[in-house]
């Protein structure tokens, strides 16, 4: 039995409008230029010799994309390691750039929301920077170490520190000391009412 013949005229048409599917996409990831070479060496989509198709792990297969300045964020001092900001009404911003924490100062304390170890250290030292008032509260957003494992940096006495209850289980079983456990928790919904300030905290 023979196989059905194309069409000639369908063909070219085929081919055409591959080529105008796929000449723009080549464009677009850089692999071509208007010109369809390639594009020039060192730059995203210029293969090196060898380069294999499907890379191993670990194995590099081109150039990145540099990071856009507008995706690199605002620039945090060396020198302090911290970047601090006022977000709002006694409502402050701290990141190192790639963690970032908030504390809301009120009349006669300041309440932390996480404490990553990064920079965990100078968390108080930022606080100070605005409030010369003593942390009375501290919150967890959730379980992972890396959000707040540096909590132990920040206890000075007995602050009340909130979670909601499965971050409790979670940190029984985890049982790290830098991961103080909970001295308030919660199911659904707390609201943390503090001087002048108040935080709905929800699950």
């Amino acid at each position: 039995m023979k196989r059905p013949l194309v069409p000639r005229s369908m063909t070219k048409h085929l081919i055409s409008g591959l080529l105008a599917v796929v000449g723009p996409l080549l464009s677009c990831l850089g692999l071509a230029d208007t010109a369809g070479s390639l594009a020039p060496p060192g730059q995203p989509g210029r293969p090196y010799p060898n380069m294999p198709s499907i890379a191993p792990i670990g194995e590099r297969i081109d150039k990145y994309y540099d990071l856009p300045d507008i995706a690199k964020g605002p620039s945090v001092d060396p020198a302090k390691g911290y970047r601090i900001e006022e977000l709002g009404k006694g409502l402050y911003l701290i990141t190192d750039g790639g963690y970032q924490s908030v504390f809301v100062v009120y009349e006669t304390g300041v309440v932390v929301i996480d404490a990553p170890p990064l920079y965990s250290k100078k968390i108080r030292r930022a606080i100070a920077e605005v409030s010369g008032q003593p942390i009375t509260h501290i919150i967890y957003s959730h379980f992972h170490k890396d959000h707040f494992g540096g909590t132990a940096d920040i206890v000075v006495g007995r602050p009340t520190i909130i979670a909601q209850e499965e971050t409790k289980r979670l940190l029984l079983r985890a049982r790290d000391p830098n991961r103080p456990l909970p001295t308030l928790t919660f199911k659904d919904r707390y609201t943390l009412k503090v001087g002048s300030q108040v935080l709905e905290l929800s699950y």
